[in-house]
């Protein structure tokens, strides 16, 4: 159930450009990322501008130092 709410807020977040600081630092990391499937996340399958905004997610390979 958390994870069906993190991604409720994670793409409200997204929607009401929330969190862009913490979004822009992670997703420069995942922008390099082997594991990036263009906007997904090939680990976890989560959408990855929803997921980077949310301080609580985390990278599934532990990428995110944030």
């Amino acid at each position: 159930m958390k994870k069906i709410k993190h991604i409720f807020i994670g793409w409200y977040f997204m929607l009401t450009n929330q969190n862009n600081h913490i979004a822009r630092r992670r997703l420069a990391i995942c922008a390099g990322c082997e594991f990036r499937r263009r906007f997904l996340c090939g680990e976890c399958g989560c959408v990855l501008n929803a997921k980077a905004r949310l301080f609580e997610e985390e990278c599934p390979k532990k990428k995110w130092p944030y």
